[in-house]
């Protein structure tokens, strides 16, 4: 946690507003990682585990021998947590300022260590057995234990962070965390560098988000309360079934790609058979803000009038009962190239088009590859849907796409592929 009195207050209040049957866990981390007994009144116990190297069974196997002392229902232990956050406020270190103006002020200041990684392997344990949410608070990079980063960023870092050690680990808790339908919210106060890129690969599976504040203010405080109170589900699936000839390519979305013979899903169990051309995914994550985009391409001609789609999306709740909610659209053909633009949405358009040009950026040190492939799509639909000039090699852009260019000139030009100086941080949380 950290040092700000507004900050534990913030959390406090947030607490305070869960239902009293929730089971809750408290969880700090330095060097050390404290798990905190929360059945106890008026005294603050904690088991303490070394924040240096990734949790053995013995480490942890008290703790879960005793559970129940450790994930509580809210309405029985809101006073104990309350007690043991409030009584921080006066033992934690103050919050950053901002930038030291000199190394040796920096030095002068008692270094903080931040072993997130084993902190999070201790809260996944906590909730392994019932699923839930974890919600992260942090005033810098982790620096100490596995997944620990410098502090400090050189250029040879930024180089190395896709073959980073730090990468590989927070992909493995990730993936944990999916397997135990846990999801996790990251929030970073303070004027440091987070190592967002790094961070991110811990969230991205599991339906997470990192978010950034310059400090724990009154926003905090509402995304704060966002983070606990968003629905969550479990073992979330997602397939796509269409007309044949139409063929799924790509798709971005907060998923993984399942094959129905290789896992044991328990949802996958109860719908697919030999005969199903489905294609599908599993869900890391089950909020009202997931946003699936589907490329798709024709494999042959079409020649019937209309070709059809059906998503279907099914969960658990954490009281276990299943939910299906099922989309089924049908779509005419025309050979008529006007009617074909016609019935083209070109805000749409740009945004299936930003979104892969932006997946391919972040998967790439050199900007120039990124705005070529930009440049040629443009390109490629002014060539098949524009009308060439006589005296020239400009196009005319048919009306219904006339939207199009300026949107990814935009995009082009502005922060997330433009020119823009800025820091690391900023960059990747874009």
């Amino acid at each position: 946690l950290v040092g700000s009195e507004m900050c534990i207050r913030d959390s406090i209040d947030a607490i305070r507003l869960l239902d009293p049957e929730t089971s809750i866990g408290l969880v700090t981390f330095s060097n050390v990682i404290s798990v905190y007994e929360l059945r106890l009144s008026g005294i603050a116990s904690a088991h303490v585990l070394n924040g240096s190297e990734s949790l053995r069974k013995e480490d942890i196997g008290p703790i879960i021998d005793r559970i129940g002392k450790y994930v509580v229902p809210l309405q029985d232990c809101f006073e104990t947590i309350s007690e043991i956050l409030e009584s921080m406020i006066f033992t934690a270190p103050e919050p950053p300022k901002g930038r030291k103006s000199s190394k040796s002020d920096e030095n002068d200041q008692p270094k903080q260590y931040r072993a997130l990684g084993v902190a999070i392997e201790a809260s996944l344990n906590l909730l392994a057995e019932i699923g839930g949410s974890v919600v992260i608070l942090t005033n810098g990079s982790p620096n100490f234990g596995p997944g620990a980063v410098s502090d400090t960023l050189s250029k040879q870092e930024k180089s190395d962070f896709k073959d980073s050690k730090a990468v590989g680990y927070y992909k493995e808790l990730s993936m944990a965390s999916l397997k135990n339908n846990i999801c996790l919210d990251l929030f970073c106060g303070g004027l440091r560098t987070f190592r967002v890129q790094v961070l991110q690969k811990m969230v991205l599976n599991n339906g997470g988000k990192v978010v950034m504040h310059q400090n724990f203010g009154e926003e905090f405080g509402r995304d704060l309360k966002l983070a606990l109170f968003r629905h969550i589900g479990k073992y979330g699936l997602f397939s796509i079934r269409t007309s044949p000839k139409i063929v799924c390519r790509h798709i971005i979305a907060p998923a993984v790609e399942v094959d129905p013979e290789k896992t044991d899903d328990i949802l996958l169990r109860h719908c697919w058979n030999q005969n199903d051309t489905a294609q599908y995914c599993r869900m890391t994550g089950l909020q009202a803000r997931n946003c699936f985009s589907i490329f798709y391409e024709i494999s042959k001609d079409i020649v019937d009038e209309a070709i059809y789609f059906q998503f279907v999306v099914q969960f658990l709740t954490l009281d276990n009962k299943r939910m299906y909610r099922v989309i089924t659209r049908m779509l005419p053909t025309t050979g008529n190239v006007n009617s074909f633009l016609e019935s083209v949405d070109p805000d749409v358009v740009s945004i299936l088009i930003a979104k892969k040009t932006v997946l391919l950026a972040r998967n790439t040190e050199d900007i120039e590859p990124v705005l070529k492939y930009l440049d040629d799509t443009l390109y490629d639909i002014l060539t098949h849907c524009g009308t060439k000039n006589k005296n020239s090699d400009s196009y005319v852009v048919p009306k219904p796409l006339s939207r199009i260019p300026k949107k990814l000139f935009l995009l082009r030009r502005g922060p997330m592929l433009g020119p823009i100086l800025q820091h690391l941080d900023d960059i990747d949380y874009i």
